[in-house]
């Protein structure tokens, strides 16, 4: 990746910018997989589970739309 490339480490280097040491596919630094994450407990809270995916997909949506800004912040 452009962000761990050999000249882009030796210019930060070079400027003395100290940068994070950090995996560099660490869910931490996606988002996305904690919303996931917070998605899939509400679907599945108290062993909830679904008759199809027509249903499965509606609850999706439901639990997604319901999610607040607050929570992806």
């Amino acid at each position: 990746p452009a962000h761990r490339a050999r000249s882009t480490q030796e210019f930060l280097e070079n400027k003395g910018i100290k940068v994070l040491q950090w995996p560099t596919h660490s869910p931490d630094l996606n988002p996305i997989e904690n919303i996931w994450g917070i998605l899939s407990k509400k679907l599945y809270q108290h062993g909830k589970t679904y008759e199809n995916t027509t249903d499965l997909w509606e609850a999706v949506c439901r639990e997604w739309h319901q999610i607040s800004g607050e929570t992806i912040r």
